[in-house]
């Protein structure tokens, strides 16, 4: 049992998680997955142990109804991390009410296969999404990712964080056709999306932020504390990837069947299978390719 996460549910965690994020400024708002050290839970414990129930009303981030009952069960829990040897405490948005509700739902038990693919799946249908046009996109971004890693010198598999974009990149439209691609990275930041930690939860909203052009900031200083330079880096080399996908199937019509990819020494060329004509889907992708040559250092041609 050394050295492995806890995940934790219930009031004293989650307050416990809001102590720490108004402490470190985090700046996102959604504790599902939000991560604390053992010697973070420590030092809040430590805090709290000396003040009264008073005091502690004054403590940002703690609720002043689990003022008087806090340290309590915060002691509970810090006993816990040094009987087990604990490393992490991870925190669930999830509780009792979620797990009888999945209970019910799943009632032959079994397991989830993918527990992101049915988060996600839960989202497109709360969103009202085009899905047959979101999944058409993920086919061809998912193909151009797997042909083209070797010039975008992405070592680590960043599969589920543009799924998460590909699938979610429309989402923002449940909001406003106009400006969706920032409506839908302030749904796919903010909601509760299992599967992902928060750092690949930004990375995927950022990703589906830049499928309609290269305009979107990205603040950096805003989310210093999860993302770094070399993650931006990702982001905008997976972004393109997305949005000569997204135009490939512009129509919202899947006429694009497949895609198949040639690296040359200056080049990269794209041959596209389509059921009929595609000279649209073309023209909308050859707008990626100054983009797509600044990222690469190779010439696009879609043919």
């Amino acid at each position: 049992m050394k050295n492995v996460p806890i995940i934790g549910i219930g009031g004293t965690i989650r307050n416990i998680a809001k102590i720490s994020r108004k402490k470190n400024n985090y700046p996102i708002d959604n504790l599902h997955n939000y991560q604390i050290s053992i010697d973070e839970v420590f030092e809040i414990y430590n805090m709290t142990k000396v003040k009264d129930s008073g005091e502690r009303k004054k403590i940002k981030g703690l609720s002043k109804e689990r003022a008087d009952i806090f340290l309590g069960a915060a002691g509970a829990v810090v006993t816990l991390f040094e009987f087990l040897e604990l490393r992490d405490l991870y925190v669930s948005g999830c509780g009792l009410r979620e797990g009888i509700i999945y209970e019910y739902i799943l009632q032959n038990n079994t397991p989830l296969n993918s527990v992101l693919d049915f988060s996600i799946n839960n989202h497109m249908l709360n969103y009202e999404m085009d899905i047959n046009h979101a999944k058409q996109v993920w086919k061809l971004t998912q193909s151009l990712y797997n042909d083209l890693k070797s010039i975008l010198n992405i070592d680590d598999d960043y599969n589920k964080i543009l799924k998460t974009a590909a699938l979610l990149h429309d989402s923002g439209i449940r909001i406003s056709y106009y400006d969706h691609h920032a409506h839908s990275f302030y749904i796919i930041a903010n909601s509760k999306i299992n599967g992902l930690s928060h750092k690949e939860q930004l990375m995927a909203a950022y990703i589906a932020a830049l499928h309609r052009k290269n305009d979107f900031k990205i603040d950096l200083n805003k989310y210093e504390k999860i993302i770094t330079e070399r993650d931006l880096e990702i982001i905008q080399k997976l972004a393109i990837l997305l949005r000569i996908c997204e135009n490939l199937d512009s129509g919202a019509n899947s006429n694009i069947i497949n895609i198949f990819c040639s690296i040359e020494y200056i080049t990269v060329t794209i041959s596209i299978e389509s059921k009929a004509d595609s000279p649209l889907e073309i023209s909308q992708c050859l707008d990626c390719a100054p983009a797509f040559e600044k990222i690469t250092g190779k010439k696009l041609i879609i043919q």
